[in-house]
């Protein structure tokens, strides 16, 4: 018999909402496979002047003034979704995603988290685990930011459409994740006696590194949706990132499978827009 302790009814029904955020994006949304170009971003050529004999020569907004403008667009953007959240969640096309996800988040965390938590206690590769989810994180965070730097310098704009979308859908996806964090406040595998329970002190629910890491892999996928390497290449990387914060003892299943989908539609989200 698994430890079913660190739930309660009323933990139950928090846990289930909770697996229904965070954005109002329905299953044909989060299927919108390819990034809108930005048109404030193109190339603007003007006609001759009529009291001049030069033409107006070709200008294009700088990557620093079109980054501000979508920032605050996509910020704008995000407070309109919040708003739509209580009534998009229960509509007939999130409903099937979303229950699938809770009932299995239900499941793991009373029959399954510290069963597998207790598999990988003292294991001598813990600590190797957790330096390499970090560093993967860290490499895939680095490789984005200057697909970003080359799509400004090289004129590329959905490269660094792209880039930017996924550094952005990182950034909300761990601002989500730590709100969740100090809402839940559940206890870290790793914590001496402790096994898993919501509101005893603990930053384990959801994970961070797999909210962050499947935000970018998201976003890069449906930027990228016909490039089968970059699009599975963005999302095994998240796959093992995820099983990695498993092994290094860091966090429950449940905890990366929220956070996995925090970021996946959060990626997706934004990427789609």
């Amino acid at each position: 018999m698994f430890d079913t302790r660190p739930l309660d009814l009323f933990s139950v029904l928090i846990i289930l909402t909770v697996a229904l955020l965070p954005f109002p994006v329905r299953a044909q949304q989060a299927n919108a496979f390819l990034l809108r170009h930005w048109t404030a971003e193109s190339a603007v050529v003007s006609a001759p002047s009529a009291d001049s004999s030069y033409p107006v020569a070709q200008t294009q907004p700088s990557c620093v003034n079109a980054t501000v403008r979508l920032l605050g667009s996509d910020a704008a953007g995000y407070g309109r979704g919040l708003e739509k959240l209580p009534r998009s969640m229960v509509s007939r096309e999130s409903l099937k995603w979303e229950l699938p996800i809770a009932v299995a988040t239900a499941v793991l965390i009373t029959s399954v988290d510290s069963h597998v938590s207790n598999q990988v206690k003292n294991a001598p590769y813990t600590t190797a685990s957790d330096s390499a989810s970090n560093i993967l994180l860290a490499s895939g965070l680095g490789l984005v930011s200057l697909d970003y730097l080359y799509g400004c310098v090289a004129g590329k704009p959905h490269e660094r459409t792209a880039a930017f979308a996924a550094l952005e859908a990182g950034g909300y996806g761990i601002a989500s994740d730590l709100l969740l964090k100090a809402a839940f406040n559940r206890e870290y595998p790793d914590k001496y006696n402790g096994d898993g329970r919501f509101w005893h002190g603990g930053k384990s629910f959801p994970s961070g590194h797999a909210a962050t890491s499947w935000a970018v892999a998201s976003a890069i996928a449906h930027s990228y949706p016909h490039n089968r390497w970059m699009k599975w290449g963005a999302y095994g990387a998240a796959t093992s990132i995820s099983v990695l914060r498993l092994t290094a003892r860091k966090h429950f299943p449940s905890d990366v499978v929220i956070g996995g989908t925090l970021g996946y539609v959060t990626g997706s989200y934004l990427a789609s827009r």
